[in-house]
């Protein structure tokens, strides 16, 4: 993560914090406006990067489904399909080792 990332996110709340016991009034409005800002397009981003890796891990996925189908090793499929449901049932969709659920 870039450097201007970790200040934004620890600085700018640290100073907003600072700004409530030591600075004036417009000084902390415009901090804490900022602060909620930035929160929430951090917020905003991680889910988009949440819902790019579901959807490149879904993806390749059936990609890989596609050529072990065709090459006849539906056991590897179908077991690959029964570990990420389990993993989907105990609510850790990202808990498979690798970038896919069938090697």
């Amino acid at each position: 993560m870039p450097i201007w990332m970790w200040i934004l996110m620890i600085g700018l709340p640290g100073a907003w914090l600072v700004a409530e016991f030591k600075g004036g009034r417009l000084l902390r409005i415009s901090l804490g406006l900022l602060a909620m800002v930035v929160f929430h397009f951090v917020l905003c981003m991680t889910t988009q990067v949440v819902r790019a890796y579901e959807k490149t891990f879904m993806r390749s996925s059936f990609q890989e489904m596609k050529v072990l189908l065709q090459a006849g090793r539906t056991d590897v499929v179908l077991s690959a399909i029964a570990a990420y449901q389990a993993a989907v049932t105990n609510d850790t969709p990202f808990s498979f080792q690798g970038s896919s659920a069938l090697r």
